[in-house]
Order: structure tokens, then sequence, then C-alpha cells
């Protein structure tokens, strides 16, 4: 009986501490931000070459707004201060079936971003990549109440985020 309680203890660890290690995203900079970036007005100006990016660039202009004003990077995003230049270079747009069947099918985005100021100066150049990984999974009756999701909707909210926090607090190296 103990080490039946012992094993099912240790398993309930494993478990949640892989519950905690999903990724949803990652900056790489290419031109590191030297400071926190902060200022009244910000502007997202998103493009892309990706056939099917093309239909995502308005949300990628929203999710990027919403994040940098939750993570107070700009406080109002309108034009006259830094320009956050994002550009679309890679993405896949899942799969729910996979999904579903708990065998990947996360839709993931890769953007290039470049921020200048008011003066066209940069001042950071990064890639961000954001996935549509979840911290964790409701079921109802035995369905993922995610099966319905917008996958490539929660790649941009994800890449929007992690962006968000880099600028509010760059990773020195």
């Amino acid at each position: 009986m103990r080490a039946w309680l012992i094993k099912g203890m240790s398993t309930l660890a494993l478990a949640a501490a892989l519950t905690g290690c999903v990724n949803t995203g990652s900056v790489t900079p290419t031109q590191p931000l030297s400071a926190p970036l902060s200022a009244d007005k910000g502007w997202v100006v998103a493009t892309t070459d990706v056939p099917d990016g093309k239909a995502y660039l308005d949300k990628i202009k929203l999710e990027m707004d919403r994040a940098l004003r939750e993570e107070g990077v700009v406080s109002a995003t309108e034009e006259g201060g830094v320009t956050i230049d994002v550009k679309v270079v890679a993405l896949s747009t899942g799969d729910k079936m996979a999904r579903y069947m708990n065998s990947g099918g996360e839709a993931e985005i890769t953007l290039e971003v470049t921020v200048t100021d008011a003066g066209g100066k940069k001042l950071t150049q990064v890639t961000v990549v954001g996935n549509s990984a979840r911290q964790s999974e409701t079921k109802i009756g035995g369905i993922k109440t995610s099966a319905n999701d917008n996958l490539v909707a929660r790649a941009i909210s994800a890449a929007a985020e992690q962006l968000a926090e880099y600028l509010r607090e760059p990773v020195q190296g």
C-alpha cells in the first residue's frame, strides 16, 4: 500500500512539473534592446510575404496593440512614437484533429520585428515565435474545451505577449 501511494504521488508531481513546462514562444534578439522600452505612443505595422499570413495581419496588429498596452510598453497605440514593424516570415496553421488526438498539431507563427523610435533610429530587432500550446487543458464529458479554438489566433496572441514582455524587460546577455 505504501509503495503504491509513493508511486502515485511521484507520478502526480511529475505531471504537475510537466504541465508547467509548456513553452508558448520565444524571442531571439538579433539587435538587443539596451533598456526597457516605454513610450507614450506606439504604432504597429504588419506585413507578410507568406500567402496564408495575409489573412491574419489585422489580428496581429490588434493583438500587438493589446499586449503592448497591457504590459505598459506604450500607453496609446497611435502614430507619432515608436514604430513596431512586424513581418510574418513563417506560419503553420496547425491541425485540430492532431491536437484532439494528443499528437501535436499546434499552430506556430514566426515574426521578424524591428522597433524604431520617432526619428527612425533602430532600437531593436528580434525574431519572435509564438505557438498555440496551452498550460492546461479542460475536458467536459471527455471532450477538450479547446477543440474549437482558433489555433493561429492563440499563436499570434502568444507571440504578441512574448514581444511585449521582452520590450518591457529585455534579457541582457
